[in-house]
C-alpha cells in the first residue's frame, strides 16, 4: 500500500533549487532511522549510508529541488516579476497560484495581459516568462516588508488521486524522493554493498548537487532516479511515444546529455525479468530516425533543388551559411543515431540491428566521402549546374536509405 499521505507531504513541500530547506528537513525526519549513518554535504545533499558486506559503494540519486522562479522586480503597483529557476513551458502558468517565500510566504497569481485587450498579432504569439507577472493583492509598500529581491517562489498546488493516478507539483522528482525513502524502508537485511542514498539539490539548474555528491563517494556503481516523458496521449504517434503509463519503470538507454553503460542496463533488463518487474525501455531513436527522415526530403525536395536557380554569387554566399546552420541540426541527429544503433548491436547482435547498423555507416560514408566535399566545392564557386543536378540525383540514394531507416526503426517499436 502507498503511503500517499507521505507522499504529499514531500510532494507539496517548497525547494526551489538552493533553497532545498524544506523538503531537506522531512527527508531527514524519514531516513535517519533506516539508514546507519546520515551526512548534509557543503552544498545541501543529505547522503544517507547502509553499510554492506564487502567493501564496494553503490550510489542511488534522487533530487529534492522543484521548478521554480526568484523574485526579481517589484513594480510601483505591486506586480512582482521573475526569472525562472529550471525549465518552464510558459504556456502553463496563466492563472497558477504561487508561494512567494519572503519573510513569511505570500499567496499570488500569474496574470499576463488579458485576450479581450489582445490584438490578432498578440493571439498569435506564443508567451515568453517576461509576459507574466505575479498578483499578490497586495500594495509595494506592503510587500517591501516581506518580500525582497532574490526570495524563491514555487507552485502552490495539494496532491490530489485520480483514478489510478495522482496529480500534483513537482513530481518531477519528489516522488523519487519518496521511492528511495522507500526503498531504505524494505531493506531489511544488510545489502551486498554499502548503499549511498543521495537526496540531491540543484539539479534543475544544471544536476549540481548529484556531480558534487558522485565525486565524493566515487562510487564503483550509480543509478539515477527520476521522471521521464510518457506521451501517450492524443496527438502522439507511435514513434514518438518515450513512454506508457501503465507499461511499467524505465530504464534509459540514452538522453540529450549521456549514453547510459550497456552493462548496467543489460543488468537491470535481467534483475526486472528474474523478479518479474513490468519495465520498458526509455528509448529516443524514433527521435532521431523521425527527425533525419523530416530533414532528409526536405533537403531532397526544397533545398538541394532551389540551388539550381540562385545566381552564382548569391548562392555562394547562402550556401555558406545554410552548410552552418543546418550542421547544427545535423550533427547531432546524426551522432545520436549512431551511438544509440552501436548500443543496441553490442547489446543484442542480431540481423535486425545489423542490418539497421550497416544502413546508417552506409549514411556516414556517402556524407562524408561525397556530399562534405561537394558543399565545400559550392562554398569555394567550383561547381556548375551539372554538379547541382548530381546533387539532387545522388541525394536520392541517402534519402531512400534514411526513409528504410525510419521504417526498420517504427518495425522495432511494435516489436518491443
Amino acid at each position: 500500500m502507498i503511503n500517499t499521505k507521505l507522499l504529499a507531504e514531500i510532494c507539496e513541500a517548497a525547494g526551489a533549487p538552493g533553497h532545498e530547506q524544506r523538503i531537506r528537513k522531512i527527508v531527514l525526519r524519514e531516513i535517519k532511522p533506516l539508514v546507519d549513518k546520515v551526512r548534509i554535504d557543503n552544498m545541501g545533499n543529505v547522503l544517507a549510508i547502509k553499510k554492506g558486506k564487502e567493501n564496494k559503494k553503490v550510489m542511488i540519486a534522487a533530487h529534492m529541488d522543484e521548478i521554480g522562479f526568484i523574485v526579481t522586480h517589484i513594480d510601483d503597483n505591486g506586480f512582482i516579476y521573475f526569472h525562472t529557476l529550471g525549465g518552464f513551458d510558459p504556456k502553463t502558468l496563466t492563472a497558477q497560484r504561487v508561494i512567494i517565500h519572503g519573510k513569511k510566504d505570500v499567496i499570488g497569481v500569474m496574470g499576463s495581459k488579458p485576450i479581450h485587450l489582445m490584438n490578432a498579432a498578440d493571439r498569435l504569439k506564443v508567451p515568453t516568462i517576461k509576459d507574466y507577472f505575479i498578483d499578490t493583492g497586495r500594495s509595494k509598500k506592503e510587500l517591501d516588508k516581506i518580500i525582497s529581491v532574490g526570495d524563491t517562489i514555487t507552485r502552490e498546488r495539494q496532491l490530489i488521486e485520480m483514478g489510478d493516478c495522482i496529480n500534483c507539483k513537482s513530481l518531477d522528482n519528489r516522488v523519487s524522493v519518496f521511492i528511495l525513502i522507500e526503498m531504505f524502508r524494505e531493506m531489511k537485511k544488510k545489502p551486498s554493498y554499502d548503499v549511498y542514498g543521495v537526496f540531491t539539490v540543484q539539479e534543475e539548474i544544471g544536476i549540481r548537487g548529484a556531480n558534487v555528491s558522485s565525486m565524493d563517494i566515487n562510487p564503483d556503481f550509480g543509478f539515477g532516479l527520476d521522471t521521464t516523458i510518457a506521451w501517450d496521449t492524443p496527438g502522439s504517434t507511435k514513434q514518438e511515444q518515450v513512454s506508457s503509463l501503465g507499461e511499467g519503470a524505465c530504464i534509459k538507454v540514452m538522453d540529450s546529455s549521456t549514453v547510459c553503460d550497456y552493462r548496467m542496463v543489460a543488468y537491470m533488463k535481467e534483475i526486472a525479468k528474474k523478479k518479474k518487474i513490468k519495465t520498458q525501455l526509455e528509448i529516443l531513436q524514433a527521435l532521431f530516425d523521425f527527425g533525419l527522415f523530416v530533414l532528409i526530403w526536405l533537403v531532397q525536395l526544397v533545398i538541394y533543388p532551389s540551388f539550381r536557380y540562385a545566381q552564382k554569387t548569391m548562392l555562394i554566399e547562402w550556401h555558406r551559411i545554410y552548410t552552418q546552420r543546418i550542421s547544427y541540426l545535423v550533427i547531432p541527429l546524426m551522432l545520436g543515431q549512431l551511438l544509440l544503433s552501436i548500443f543496441q548491436f553490442t547489446n543484442r547482435i542480431s540481423g535486425f540491428n545489423t542490418t539497421v547498423l550497416v544502413l546508417i555507416l552506409v549514411q556516414w560514408a556517402i556524407t562524408l566521402f561525397y556530399f562534405a566535399p561537394q558543399h565545400r566545392s559550392i562554398s569555394r564557386g567550383n561547381f556548375d549546374l551539372n554538379c547541382l543536378h548530381r546533387l539532387v540525383k545522388i541525394n536520392w540514394v541517402r534519402t531512400v536509405v534514411w526513409t528504410l531507416i525510419f521504417i526498420l526503426g517504427l518495425k522495432r517499436i511494435h516489436l518491443l
